[in-house]
């Protein structure tokens, strides 16, 4: 028995389950949590759906399906699985449209219709950002639907050959109608085609693991994790600043590129690293230091490789927040550029000039030509480069945003927390938060030491502070 979850429940998915041919059965999940309050956004469905599913299947290959609006959810669930390395088997939109809007659209006509908290799924849709995703997308488009675009948007996000297209009468919830029947025989056919022919996508042989320096045999090497949305790049000062005889290597997110999706969670790219530090480094001891999102990244690393007997020599955690509770982030598209021209301006020390109420009246891709016309002016990119040179460290960096964090257990290892002040505070208020960040990340490694560093959360790595880094370091150690 084949099952096919449903982004949502209701009379639609009830009576389109009893007209199905086959070996195959519906589960629905509705996306609005459950009945939680403050889900705006398609990636808060999605995630609440995606937990819903793999507390009923844990491991894939899955099949997804929605229609209408739902549909556009189920898209992202599809996203969702892939990141959390996932094999996807069929994808099922069934009069789905994908037809984004500017969020001021989207608040525009909030104020219209009276619905000022933004929650609806028709809101929420209308200001999805949907990606490029490896996986076919089986497409029913009924009459009406098709009139003027068969592929109903979707062609914008994927390559025309990874859509298939059914066009399919104009049908009714009950199944007595004919043109139901009609849906759900072909839907039953396609199913049945799309499983035998699923295949693995690239992202679950990603594997990654760049050297920085390649130095003597017998020292131990040290792996970089960087923050969301930055590359191994980001070390590249810092290794300069180690003896020739030190090996450094980076692991690069994967999506950084720009072609692949993203990991989905802390533990899918703990994993995905794990696996390949080991085919690659042998049985030698490893030191470890994650930036930001990468000190979660690298303390999940820690306990997964001394699972498998890995020796870690040392775990620096730098300017990296304390795992929480797991609750939901949601980030528009907006709130993400808006996160990146902030770490850029902490790194220039000075502001961009870019306002999120600017952002608010642009669509996504406009967002991301915005943002990267600031960087060129600032010298920061090439003007030979264009503005889908950052389409992958945006989709990271808003997937890491995304993501929470709460370990399963506590690492007993010696662990050092490296932290920075944050520019907008005073002295005694940076002390204060320090103070904050110890205890509460002292209840998930109990031998931790803090260290204060100069520069700021983006500065810390680049001259001049970095040759203070490089001094803790080694203090640490």
């Amino acid at each position: 028995m084949e099952s096919i979850f449903f982004t949502h429940d209701d009379d639609f998915v009830r009576q389109f389950s009893q007209g199905l041919e086959g070996d195959i059965s519906i589960c629905p999940v509705a996306t609005d949590g459950a009945g939680r309050a403050g889900v705006r956004t398609v990636e808060g469905r999605a995630r609440r759906v995606v937990d819903a599913i793999r507390k009923i299947q844990p491991t894939g290959p899955y099949c997804v399906a929605g229609l209408g609006a739902n549909g556009v959810i189920a898209f992202e669930v599809a996203t969702q699985l892939l990141g959390h390395d996932q094999q996807i088997a069929f994808l099922g939109l069934i009069d789905s449209v994908y037809d984004p809007k500017t969020l001021r659209e989207v608040r525009e006509h909030s104020r219209s219709t009276g619905d000022t908290n933004n929650e609806s799924l028709e809101q929420a849709v209308a200001s999805y950002d949907a990606e490029y995703i490896p996986s076919s997308a089986h497409i029913f488009a009924s009459d009406g639907h098709c009139s003027t675009d068969e592929c109903l948007g979707w062609s914008s996000i994927l390559p025309r050959d990874q859509i298939l297209v059914s066009s399919v009468p104009a049908f009714s919830s009950e199944c007595k109608d004919s043109s139901m029947k009609v849906l759900c025989r072909l839907f039953s056919q396609v199913v049945c085609h799309a499983i035998q022919r699923s295949q693995n996508s690239a992202e679950r042989e990603y594997s990654t693991l760049k050297p920085l320096q390649i130095g003597m045999d017998h020292s131990i090497p040290l792996i970089c994790i960087p923050g969301a949305g930055a590359s191994v790049t980001s070390f590249i000062e810092l290794t300069m600043c180690f003896a020739q005889a030190a090996s450094v290597y980076g692991l690069d997110p994967r999506g950084i590129d720009g072609e692949l999706v993203p990991h989905a969670s802390v533990q899918a790219a703990a994993a995905c690293y794990t696996t390949s530090i080991i085919r690659n480094l042998g049985r030698t001891p490893l030191r470890l230091i994650g930036h930001s999102f990468g000190g979660w990244v690298s303390f999940e690393m820690a306990q997964r490789l001394e699972s498998y007997g890995r020796e870690i020599a040392s775990l620096t955690i730098l300017d990296s927040s304390s795992p929480d509770d797991c609750s939901l982030r949601e980030y528009f598209t907006a709130d993400v550029i808006m996160e990146c021209v902030e770490a850029f301006e902490l790194l220039l020390d000075r502001k961009l000039g870019v306002k999120r109420s600017v952002l608010d009246g642009l669509t996504a891709e406009e967002q991301r030509e915005l943002l990267h016309q600031c960087l060129v002016n600032q010298r920061l990119f090439p003007r030979r480069s264009t503005a889908s040179d950052l389409r992958g460290s945006i989709r990271v960096l808003g997937t890491a945003l995304r993501s929470s964090y709460q370990p399963t257990k506590s690492y007993e290892g010696p662990v050092n927390l490296i932290l920075v002040d944050n520019p907008k505070l005073s002295g005694h208020l940076n002390g204060s938060e320090h103070q904050k960040l110890v205890e509460r990340w002292r209840r998930w490694a109990p031998n931790l030491k803090y260290f204060h560093a100069p520069g700021n959360h983006m500065s810390v790595l680049k001259p001049p502070h970095v040759e203070a880094l490089a001094r803790i370091l080694a203090r640490g150690e």
